[in-house]
């Protein structure tokens, strides 16, 4: 029972998202053909995109080596 209703919040939290980003972008004035099916991969891309952009500001770099000289090489001392 709470893993349907689980899956059902999934469910409606996705169509959220989805139709949310469809307004932002203005999908709606998009002059796409709706049976074409572009208008679904442009919300879905839009929604994607700002996930992912936040994903990778948030990601830190890296920490550089503190050797010197190629990684093969023994630590220098």
């Amino acid at each position: 029972m709470l893993l349907a209703v689980g899956l059902y919040a999934l469910v409606l939290w996705i169509m959220y998202l989805i139709i949310k980003t469809a307004v932002k972008n203005g999908i709606r004035d998009a002059r796409v053909d709706p049976a074409s099916g572009d208008w679904l991969y442009r919300v879905l891309r839009g929604a994607f995109r700002d996930a992912l952009e936040e994903h990778a500001r948030t990601q830190t770099p890296p920490a550089a080596s503190q050797s010197s000289g190629t990684p093969g090489d023994p630590p220098a001392g």
